[in-house]
């Protein structure tokens, strides 16, 4: 399939101009970066909370985002999992809440835990709160073993039996996904009493939704997540790097890598200028582009490589625009089709894909631009730079004779 049968289309001829806007939208995104002190992390890379719950029934995820709005959460990051009812939650930690919670984890997760029942919870639920009832489907072993000690002794304080009963009642909810539905599945609790079953069947309620798990990414995991994201991006250059070596020749690896960079550059700066959040979401878009713009350079260098042989009297840079425009069609094709898909989800995504497709779109172009513009052109000075010093060598030594 080919949109253009046979162009001529100078394109070496504008590689100055384009090299200036490129040190131009580089230079742009890296005083953005400098200026704010360098990225936005992320829950993955700066710490957070992370928060997977679940509902009885179906819920609109722009309702669940109001409600975050109204408990202070609106810069947090919502996702439905793979179940229709469940949802992970990313709350970013600020510098005051990790000084405020340091050594006491467990307090923290709790304080959360809280706040986001209480925002999901409906008016009716909280009103049965308010007259003492208990949420089943959100309460902890301690608190639901001190709940009913009076149902199963008059003893006074927490005995191992009523512990292991509290244990057993979440331990069946945990195996029913999460969630009790109605009480009747509270008979399934092996050794549990009557008293006890009738006890939460009059003083507790069901609420709609439950906490499935919350976890704390410290700042500790963070960075040790960005050093091996760092780390990931250089190795995957290195391996481009050999990769192209071998199979060309070394200049075409190095144009290859300085390409890639570009790209990067490019990348991080635009995520810094509009103010994205960078997270392993981010890391993952980036070393696709790294990927997609390798693939699009290789396949014009394959060839550059069979017109170098065919064209023996035409210059580099004839053989770089001949090149160029003899993949132009699957160039315009293969970026077109990933544009258009990644536009999509763009603007039909959603709020939590929404970075990784303003990335990929950044990505896509800067790939397609550089292979063109940057890595052609980067062979091309070093192929000239080469044959100038060879006649400069040639006129030395007939200098001598």
């Amino acid at each position: 399939m080919e949109f253009f049968k046979e162009t001529h289309i100078g394109f070496m001829r504008l590689r100055w101009i384009n090299l200036c806007l490129s040190i131009v939208v580089v230079c742009v995104g890296g005083i953005s970066y400098f200026m704010k002190g360098g990225l936005s992390y992320g829950v993955d890379f700066a710490g957070g909370t992370v928060v997977q719950f679940k509902f009885s029934v179906p819920q609109d995820i722009g309702s669940l985002r109001s409600r975050l709005h109204k408990i202070g959460l609106s810069g947090s990051r919502i996702q439905q999992l793979g179940g229709q009812n469940e949802y992970l939650l990313r709350i970013e930690q600020s510098t005051k809440e990790r000084e405020q919670y340091a050594g006491k984890s467990a307090e923290e997760l709790d304080v959360i835990k809280a706040k986001v029942v209480q925002g999901f919870q409906d008016e009716g639920e909280r009103k049965l709160i308010t007259e003492g009832k208990i949420d089943l489907n959100n309460i902890g072993v301690d608190r639901l073993t001190t709940f009913i000690e009076p149902m199963v002794s008059s003893t006074g304080g927490a005995t191992p039996a009523t512990h292991a009963i509290a244990k057993s009642v979440l331990e069946k909810k945990a195996s029913l996904g999460g969630l009790f539905h109605n009480f009747d599945e509270l008979k399934l609790v092996a050794g549990i009493p009557d008293a006890v079953y009738s006890g939460l069947k009059d003083k507790a309620f069901l609420g709609t939704m439950s906490v499935i798990r919350t976890e704390i990414v410290g700042p500790q995991v963070g960075a040790e997540l960005r050093h091996k994201a760092v780390l990931a991006t250089i190795w995957a250059l290195i391996g481009m790097l050999v990769y192209i070596w071998f199979r060309f020749e070394l200049v075409y690896g190095i144009s290859t890598i300085l390409t890639l960079t570009h790209d990067v550059l490019v990348v991080v700066g635009m995520i810094s200028l509009f103010n994205y959040d960078f997270d392993l979401t981010m890391l993952a878009a980036v070393l696709t582009i790294v990927g997609y713009s390798v693939n699009d350079t290789v396949v014009i260098f394959d060839r550059i490589r069979d017109n170098v042989k065919l064209m023996k009297k035409e210059g580099w840079a004839e053989i770089c625009d001949r090149s160029i425009n003899q993949t132009l069609s699957r160039t315009i094709l293969t970026t077109g089709t990933v544009f258009v898909t990644v536009l999509s989800l763009f603007f039909f995504g959603g709020d939590v894909i929404h970075p990784f497709a303003f990335t990929m779109l950044v990505g896509v172009i800067s790939g397609t631009y550089s292979t063109i513009y940057m890595s052609c052109p980067i062979l091309l000075w070093w192929k000239q730079i080469a044959e100038l010093r060879k006649v400069r060598a040639i006129a030395k030594r007939k200098a001598g004779k």
